[in-house]
């Protein structure tokens, strides 16, 4: 540094004055350097505080993008929440083209093969990134960590430091050679200063790799997504002209393809779908897994009209009671008394400037009518679990009946942007998100049943996730199965009551015929008894 002069690192601008005094730019402004912590803290702190509340859903999570195409497809414009993200700005070029918003916006046929292609292409950047994302987590806590080195471990230490930021790092912008020469100076090695601002250089470049690996992934993918999708609209279209199918068909079968288009997995999917027109039980059991009509979480208006009683303050009305105030028009006589005493009359002052007066307290009584409007909250729905028996028994028919009962449940749940749950209970229990895993769930519905049914297990993992979240309260929780299951132990069964009680909702779809005791524990249990020679 040259008297006088002034460099850049880490976005903060350092210089010095003629008698070799620092001063660093902070908020447009230069201030000493002793306060340069505060210039760190900032400057980490609000990266690490960005990178947690938009990396988590820029970097690793598609549900940020899915919000932003959801509104390009309500309203037909799409807005760069973020232009320094390479996939948003990709996604601002391409569906700002004219081409584009009339292929994607055209009729809710295209809409639905658009969106499922692109979030297809989108969670294959994000698959990209996720390793880097979550490294680039164990680099910001060992920066974090290097900021708190005393001046004495900074001597000895400064060198594997600097080593492991040049060498993963000299590519997107740390100055390594500049530090080696810097901390070699002995003087320079013991100052602190110094080393928090080679942390802030070591954050920025860091935040450039990431930057350039979401690049990268998206130009490598972004190509194949736009064959992808060419081929998506020429050939479901052709398809579904040549067989007229339905677009409520076509919609649950789509959903479940995650963007990519076969014939053979359609009219696998399709069969699955047509059960629905063979058991309507099945589209009856989950269109009652709804709420009260403000089901869609928007607040009511009730119109609230009576009588209210008021009471009013009031010299020359009932005496109420006794009080203390300091009110001269309202002494009882005996504090009176003590004012006209010349050997407590300061008694009294001190009573009256301290609000400690004795008076008597009038009140008046006023009926007024009162009509007024209040607003209520909506009753929040919480989201759709649904426990899938994969045992033995549902083997065959009652298997595929619960496949379709699934896809019309994830249906329900993409349209009204609603959260759903699958567990599926035998041997193993894993609760899964639906909408975010949505291509597990196919191999999830695909696997033999095996196993007896593990009601306990079940209803353990229920109770866990329902208690992982307040809002889940008011939660609809539907059993596939046959019931070819005995109760659980009475604990278990008394939290199944004290959950109805508290909001929650257990349904029932019961395959076959067979007997059981369950039905005092639920809302509502519908039955689908087939017969095995049925066309399925």
């Amino acid at each position: 540094m040259d008297e006088g002069g002034s460099y850049e690192i880490a976005e903060v601008m350092i210089r010095t004055d003629g008698f070799g005094c620092r001063y660093c730019l902070y908020n447009n402004t230069f201030v000493p350097c002793c306060n340069l912590n505060m210039v760190l803290e900032y400057s980490i702190g609000k990266g690490c505080e960005q990178w947690a509340e938009s990396g988590k859903q820029r970097f690793y999570s598609g549900e940020y993008y899915e919000e932003h195409i959801d509104k390009y497809l309500a309203i037909g414009v799409f807005e760069n929440p973020d232009d320094e993200d390479a996939l948003c700005n990709y996604l601002t070029e391409l569906l700002n083209r004219p081409m584009v918003k009339i292929a994607a916006l055209a009729d809710p046929l295209k809409s639905m093969i658009f969106k499922r292609t692109i979030m297809r292409f989108i969670y294959s950047v994000l698959d990209r990134v996720r390793f880097d994302f979550q490294k680039a987590q164990t680099v910001q806590n060992r920066i974090r960590e290097a900021l708190t080195w005393t001046p004495k471990r900074i001597s000895h230490g400064w060198q594997g430091m600097v080593k492991d930021a040049t060498e993963n790092f000299g590519d997107y912008g740390f100055p390594g050679n500049f530090y080696k020469r810097l901390f070699s100076e002995g003087e320079n090695a013991r100052d602190p200063k110094m080393w928090e601002t080679m942390c802030l250089d070591w954050n920025r470049a860091l935040m450039n790799k990431l930057k350039k690996v979401k690049e990268d992934a998206t130009e490598q993918s972004k190509k194949n997504f736009e064959t992808q999708w060419s081929n998506n609209q020429k050939n479901i279209e052709s398809y579904l002209d040549a067989t007229g199918t339905s677009q409520e068909q076509f919609r649950q079968c789509w959903n479940m393809m995650n963007g990519l288009w076969t014939t053979f997995d359609f009219e696998r999917l399709l069969k699955q779908v047509k059960l629905q027109m063979v058991y309507p039980e099945i589209s009856e059991i989950v269109g009652i897994m709804g709420r009260k009509s403000n089901d869609n979480g928007e607040d009511w208006m009730a119109l609230k009209q009576g009588s209210t009683q008021q009471f009013e303050h009031a010299i020359h009305s009932d005496i109420y009671g006794v009080t203390t105030g300091h009110d001269l028009g309202s002494l009882l006589p005996s504090e009176l008394a003590l004012f006209m005493d010349d050997k407590t009359e300061n008694v009294f002052i001190q009573k009256y400037l301290s609000d400690q007066l004795q008076v008597f307290r009038y009140k008046s009584e006023i009926m007024n009518p009162e009509r007024s409007l209040n607003k209520k909250p909506a009753a929040r729905r919480g989201p759709m679990i649904i426990c899938l028996d994969t045992s033995g028994s549902m083997d065959g028919k009652p298997q595929k009946i619960s496949q379709s009962l699934v896809i019309k449940a994830v249906d329900v749940a993409m349209k009204e942007k609603r959260q759903c749950f699958l567990i599926a209970f035998s041997v193993s229990i894993k609760p899964i998100d639906v909408l975010k895993e949505c291509q597990n769930i196919i191999g999830v519905l695909q696997k033999s049943p095996t196993g007896n049914t593990n009601a306990t297990q079940m209803l353990d993992a229920t109770f866990k996730l329902l208690e992982s979240n307040p809002e889940y309260i008011n939660a609809d929780v539907l059993w596939v199965t046959d019931f070819v299951m005995n109760l659980v132990s009475e604990d278990r069964l008394e939290k199944m009551q004290t959950l109805r009680s508290e909001g929650t909702r257990f349904y029932g779809l019961r395959i076959g015929l067979n007997q059981h005791q369950w039905e005092p524990y639920f809302d509502q249990i519908k039955t689908i008894g087939y017969v095995d020679s049925q066309v399925y």
